[in-house]
């Protein structure tokens, strides 16, 4: 395919003019000097002529996100190595073509600019750069001599091998892709990439285009992604063109919101104090199909989401746990608020800071009326990370988080298209390696996915703070309070008694 930046110069050349107006490419030209085959080339081309013009129209350096810039400060990567810590891994099954995968991952880095991103330190403060190009390796592991029971084992291996591989974020690649080859037709493909150019949302839109530009490549056709409207790098610059504006309008709302409120700690675990082992744990946290199936009954009845119901559950379990009747709850969202940035791959996730007055005789349909007005009076004012950017790291941001993952296309929807029986796709679980090393002064986090049959996920709390047996015990009041919410929200929180166990 002729490079944009040619077909540009030979546009102009016959007077054709090609620009952006709010990321839709217009042209305009003399009458009759555009050709059918002008066209034509304009059309395949579209989606490439775009990214050049945005190209063309930045600064050779942009500023980091705050998301960006609060992963910075938060693992202190102007003085220590990262690792690339936002990872999924995907197993094929059916014959895989190498040559179109590696044609297809090729256009995927001139698709998306946060692959071709880099970090550079001036006067002390970190900056992103773009470049042009970016040579991408795919690195094939051959794993078919490896006994068959011993196969799983050594395909964890490799996951944990790539995340924790050592990187300096202002000289090493911020991401790396693996293929594990297990039998003729099973390979696992492994992706990693440093925090500062993707979130979990990034993962699916990058095994979503490469999949589908491999499907193209494969049977032929021209690569056609669905249209990218906005990079990471525009979504950052905007950020800081806006921000004075967005204090203007945004910033006395927080400092009022979260006046006089900072950091809501657990009550000590005297077990974990006398061991101090370090790194982070998990709890499994499991709500099956029919609690979830009355939760979303009671969600409906009292006009909110599931999310939001089940978010409910957790502060009220936080409140009682803590013993406090006010809390402030980290609610992680993909900051995806901007519809033209859904196709694109960047570390736009960020924290809603939700505080909440549960009152001494609230019952569970108020309550899960003030967590719904406080979200969405908090979605309304999104800060996008500014406040987590701050140094010193503001105590507030300490507290406990929810992060809820919506139900999103699944590994079917990855293998539709292909050729019938040709490939199939599955996710690898994997614990992630870096909880065991996981140095973050933090209350608990609960991660909850919406899954077909249930609700599954994990509670991670620092292991220096808290023994297994005591955040367990926190896990079974959460799942307490979510079954009493579906079965009586008439009920006042504090008709239960004690929750701990």
């Amino acid at each position: 395919m002729e490079s944009s930046t040619n077909l540009l110069e030979e546009m102009q050349g016959k007077g054709i003019q090609l620009w952006l107006d709010q990321g839709a490419l217009r042209y305009k030209a003399p009458r009759g000097s555009v050709s059918p085959a002008d066209l034509e080339k304009i059309r395949t081309s579209r989606n490439h002529i775009i990214q050049s013009l945005q190209r063309s129209a930045r600064e050779a350096r942009a500023p980091l996100a705050f998301s960006q810039l609060a992963h910075w400060h938060l693992y202190r990567l102007s003085e220590r190595p990262a690792i690339r810590q936002v990872a999924e891994a995907k197993r094929l099954m059916g014959p895989l073509d190498l040559e179109s995968l590696k044609r297809a991952l090729k256009q995927l880095v001139i698709r998306h600019d946060a692959l071709r991103t880099r970090i550079v330190v001036s006067n002390d403060t970190p900056f992103q750069e773009v470049l042009e190009s970016c040579p991408v390796e795919l690195q094939v592991v051959d794993l078919r001599i490896t006994r068959e029971d011993q196969q799983e084992a050594e395909i964890l291996r490799q996951i944990d091998k790539l995340i924790l591989h050592p990187i300096v974020v202002t000289t090493d690649p911020l991401w790396a892709i693996r293929l594990l080859q297990i039998r003729e037709d099973v390979h696992v493909v492994i992706v990693a990439m440093e925090h500062l150019i993707a979130d979990a949302a990034s993962l699916g839109v990058f095994f979503r285009d490469l999949f589908l530009a491999y499907r193209q490549t494969l049977t032929g056709r021209s690569v056609s992604l669905p249209a990218l409207q906005i990079q990471f790098v525009d979504h950052a610059l905007s950020q800081q063109r806006g921000h004075a504006s967005w204090l203007e309008k945004h910033g006395a709302y927080w400092t009022r919101r979260l006046a006089g409120f900072g950091r809501l700690k657990f009550p000590e675990d005297p077990v974990a104090s006398m061991q101090r082992p370090s790194g982070w744990g998990t709890i499994p946290i499991r709500i099956e199909s029919g609690l979830k199936s009355r939760l979303v009954q009671t969600c409906r009845q009292l006009q909110t989401t599931l999310a939001l119901g089940v978010l409910t559950a957790y502060v009220a379990a936080v409140s009682r746990w803590c013993g406090s009747p006010e809390v402030v709850v980290q609610f992680q969202t993909d900051g995806r608020m901007n519809p033209q940035v859904l196709n694109a791959i960047g570390y736009f996730a960020c924290v809603l800071h939700l505080r909440i007055d549960l009152g001494m005789q609230t019952d569970f349909c108020e309550l899960i009326h003030r967590v719904r007005d406080e979200y969405f009076q908090a979605y309304e004012h999104a800060d996008e990370s500014y406040l987590e950017a701050q140094l010193p790291r503001p105590q507030v941001a300490r507290n406990c988080a929810f992060n809820w993952v919506p139900r999103l296309s699944d590994d079917k929807g990855l293998s539709e298209g292909f050729p019938e029986g040709t490939i199939e796709c599955s996710s690898v679980p994997f614990a992630h390696p870096m909880l065991n090393t996981l140095d973050r002064d933090n209350e608990p986090v609960m991660l909850l996915y919406d899954v077909e049959d249930g609700i599954t996920g994990y509670l991670y709390f620092p292991r220096d703070r808290f023994s297994v047996k005591y955040m367990t015990g926190f896990a079974q009041s959460f799942l307490l309070f979510a079954e009493r919410l579906s079965e009586s929200p008439e009920s006042a929180l504090n008709s239960f008694g004690s929750m701990e166990s």
